[in-house]
């Protein structure tokens, strides 16, 4: 309702019930009614629905859509980072013991491995809640991988930050063809963490995580 409400064709300033109902938003008691009881909705007195300020402000600069599960809610820049990559490669223990994690660490952030969530029930809002919770996400794209590279457009579609890795010798798709890469050598993980703490550490006080931190302790 709220976005059939933004995308109004110019001069038309709202839509009356039946114009709703006959888009499929027909739903008086859990749809209209609660938008309208937090005046995201406004009602004249011939009956025709349009967006309140507030709203239309919101839905001009930031991304609305359903809640396709329950669960986490979405959180800003906090200290937490998701690592998405694959977790049966012969380096991917080593990589991710001896380069991630303790970059990740050293930084004071909450590591989560992919494979972490339980892997039981819907796997997909076990990810969903893990990416939303997180303040940044880690993939690892050396080798192609549906899992990563699904998780890693849940990643931009929450608009979330991602730092993206590779292997300096490998070869990525064409789709990540314009991405920018943190790229480290297997030969040479202490650089690489090195490496990946200093930019971890850069991403953390631009986007004040020390404070996020504190707000979320209180």
């Amino acid at each position: 309702m709220l976005h059939l409400l933004y995308t109004l064709k110019p001069g038309v300033v709202g839509l009356t019930a039946g114009q709703l109902a006959s888009a499929g938003v027909d739903c008086g008691p859990d749809t209209i009614q609660p938008l309208i009881d937090c005046k995201a909705v406004l009602v004249d007195a011939s009956g025709v629905h349009s967006l309140s300020e507030p709203s239309r402000k919101i839905l001009g600069c930031c991304l609305v859509a359903n809640r396709r599960w329950s669960g986490k809610d979405v959180l800003v820049d906090y200290p937490e980072v998701f690592v998405v990559m694959p977790f049966r490669e012969p380096w991917s223990i080593s990589v991710f013991e001896e380069m991630i994690r303790p970059a990740v660490e050293a930084v004071r952030f909450q590591c989560v491995r992919g494979d972490a969530p339980p892997r039981v029930g819907d796997l997909t809002q076990n990810i969903w809640s893990a990416i939303a919770r997180a303040g940044l996400v880690v993939a690892e794209v050396s080798v192609p991988n549906p899992n990563v590279f699904y998780e890693i457009g849940l990643t931009h579609a929450l608009g979330k930050d991602c730092f993206i890795l590779k292997q300096r010798d490998a070869s990525v798709p064409a789709d990540f063809g314009g991405s920018h890469y943190y790229e480290y050598e297997l030969a040479n993980l202490k650089a690489g963490r090195e490496s990946l703490q200093r930019e971890l550490g850069a991403w953390a006080t631009e986007n004040s995580v020390e404070g996020v931190r504190d707000i979320s302790k209180s």
